[in-house]
């Protein structure tokens, strides 16, 4: 089985920081990356790859989730999460080491929440900012993984916890 771990990047500063790229989190934004860096590591779910946007706020949300959660993995930045088609998730997926069964990508809406209905044939719904869904596929290679066949393991809001 494959596991992937969306998590939407914390809540940003204003768009006063000049462009969207570049925007810092808020604090609310740093206490949710937190929360939920410690939520998935006590759930004993961590991932074995971390892949973000280049935005400042999911490189900021990843790197504080995974220094609070404690969790042992690598961190990629990849520029292709921020504004890039759903069609490059999927792809960005399908090309992951097999010897790796869980990744984790920190990004951006609308794509999770589209991924999110489109992997798992579910309604769209919205996806909070530092949320995290568990989506598994019943594959064994990563370049199986299929829109629709996902089964949507969890779905935890920061308010959740």
């Amino acid at each position: 089985m494959k596991s992937i771990i969306l998590f939407r990047h914390g809540i940003p500063e204003s768009y006063s920081f000049g462009r969207d790229h570049d925007r810092p989190l808020a604090p609310l934004g740093i206490t949710d990356s937190k929360k939920m860096g410690k939520f998935l590591s006590a759930k004993k779910e961590l991932p074995d790859r971390v892949i973000t946007s280049t935005a400042l706020r999911a490189i900021t949300t990843a790197e504080i989730a995974m220094a609070e959660g404690k969790w042992p993995c690598s961190l990629i930045i990849e520029e292709g999460i921020y504004g890039g088609p759903l069609l490059f998730l999927l792809n960005l997926v399908r090309e992951q080491d097999d010897k790796i069964f869980s990744i984790c990508l920190v990004g951006h809406e609308p794509n999770f929440s589209n991924f999110i209905a489109r992997s798992t044939d579910s309604i769209y719904q919205r996806f909070p900012k530092a949320s995290m869904a568990k989506i598994n596929f019943d594959v064994i290679r990563w370049k199986n993984i299929s829109m629709g066949f996902g089964k949507l393991n969890w779905l935890v809001r920061p308010a959740d916890l």
